[in-house]
């Protein structure tokens, strides 16, 4: 497992649950914009501002793995996923150290949260503006 897969499972247990994929796609877009973290993941602008394939591909190993779990959450016109880790992922966490300061993830889990408790549109906007201010295409 590499550095940024570790801390997506990291976070994800300081999260409980990521309301969708495209919000953790820009929850980890910006904190990776903020705190230099996420190195393994290169983004590009996609439908709905900034996307990592990398990311997405890693959250299907995961979910394969056993590691996270997604929960379908049907709306009106679409079906959400929601991230959560699974049992299986917090024995794997509770046996490694990770690469973080646990005083900086903190800090990343401090924000993630504030994130995940906004719209979607208002963090895809925030993760727009970021992406604009970094240069991303």
């Amino acid at each position: 497992m590499n550095e940024s897969t570790d801390l997506v499972l990291r976070l994800l247990n300081e999260l409980d649950t990521v309301e969708g994929r495209t919000m953790m796609q820009k929850i980890v877009f910006i904190i990776k914009a903020k705190f230099g973290q996420f190195r393994d993941y290169g983004f590009s602008i996609h439908y709905y501002g900034p996307f990592s394939r990398d990311l997405a591909e890693d959250l299907d190993t995961l979910r394969l793995r056993g590691l996270i779990e997604e929960v379908p959450i049907p709306l009106q016109d679409f079906v959400r996923y929601d991230i959560k880790l699974s049992k299986a992922g917090k024995k794997t966490i509770a046996r490694t150290s990770g690469s973080a300061s646990r005083s900086k993830l903190q800090e990343m889990a401090s924000l993630a949260r504030t994130l995940n408790s906004w719209s979607l549109n208002r963090v895809i906007d925030e993760a727009y503006s970021l992406a604009e201010e970094k240069g991303l295409d």
